[in-house]
């Protein structure tokens, strides 16, 4: 029998000295960088199964401490490992390499209908120029020079394309139904690029850019940046469990990790460790029907774990808005 959410998290009343409250400013400033601690070991698991657990450093080095995951549709779970500059599919049943596959460094990746893109500068050696569409003349759009991007197949890990573009910039990666945007900005967003891509064959079909001081208008790029991260949330505090659309929250509670199902808040299950308490910003996440790869960036140990039920069966939170009341100025 599953338990309701209740008293889960508890508020905590501590008295706190001048200095120590300086010292947890800073920490707060530090919340997001993995400390290193010692290996954590799972004391004991309620509804949850371990199917494995592998100590590995996948933290990317371009942000505070991060580590990505992606889960595409063959139940797998692929990473950027940076010390082998490469991509890496570990199968989520037994943990086992699938594939490795070498990729140029790069600051964004994104997974879109089992394909993953990943926009880069470097490699411009490497790869051949970009085809464009009608072979029309396009601006100059890039601060950088040029930018490369290419696309894996997330299965086999084999490149599909990969091309370099030059006058683009590549910041942020968008998606539509059969074309994929790189955007660029400068100038504290003064000056900015959009420029759009056919995801099927890598051929440029249009650049437009404003350089401050100019005001030309560009284009917004659509909504869809990829696979959807939020279904599955990390919980920092009571205020996360409002948001919308959540299939799955994920809730430190000292050293116990409660996930709970988004349409009722229920306790889906938990896992105890030992050693450190849990931080919430030093854990990572991504979850394929009944299987959830979790990543603690503090203890450097991935780990795959079985649901008692597929995320295809549940439903998603609704928003709870938190102003009472609500009024239309």
């Amino acid at each position: 029998m599953m338990l309701k959410y209740g008293q889960i998290m508890k508020t905590k009343t501590v008295l706190i000295s001048t200095s120590m409250l300086f010292l947890s400013i800073i920490a707060c400033q530090w919340a997001d960088f993995p400390f290193a601690v010692p290996n954590r070991v799972i004391q004991k698991t309620e509804r949850l199964s371990l199917l494995w657990i592998k100590e590995i450093d996948i933290l990317d080095p371009h942000t505070a401490g991060w580590a990505y995951l992606f889960t595409p549709s063959n139940q797998s779970v692929v990473f950027w490992y940076p010390s082998k500059d490469s991509l890496m599919a570990l199968d989520l049943v037994t943990g086992e390499t699938l594939w490795e596959t070498k990729v140029p460094d790069h600051g964004v990746m994104r997974l879109h209908n089992d394909i993953f893109f990943i926009p880069s500068y470097q490699w411009l050696d490497l790869l051949e120029v970009a085809p464009i569409m009608n072979n029309q003349v396009l601006s100059d759009c890039s601060w950088g020079g040029a930018a490369s991007l290419l696309t894996y197949d997330s299965y086999t890990g084999k490149q599909i394309w990969g091309y370099v573009y030059h006058g683009v910039d590549s910041h942020d990666i968008y998606f539509d139904d059969a074309n994929v945007y790189l955007t660029g900005s400068y100038d504290h967003g003064a000056s900015e690029s959009i420029v759009q891509i056919d995801t099927s064959s890598g051929e440029l079909i249009n650049l437009e850019c404003n350089k401050w001081p100019a005001k030309k208008s560009i284009p917004p790029p659509p909504d869809d940046d990829g696979d959807d991260p939020f279904l599955y949330r990390v919980v920092f505090d009571e205020s996360d469990l409002r948001a919308g659309g959540v299939l799955l929250f994920f809730v430190p509670e000292g050293n116990r990790l409660n996930i709970l199902t988004g349409g009722t808040k229920e306790v889906l299950g938990y896992i105890d460790f030992d050693g450190f308490e849990l931080n919430p910003y030093h854990i990572d996440l991504a979850v394929q029907k009944d299987i959830a790869a979790i990543y603690l960036n503090d203890s450097k140990q991935l780990l795959s774990i079985r649901l008692p039920i597929s995320v295809d069966q549940l439903s998603p939170s609704e928003r709870i808005d938190t102003c009472t009341p609500c009024k239309n100025e």
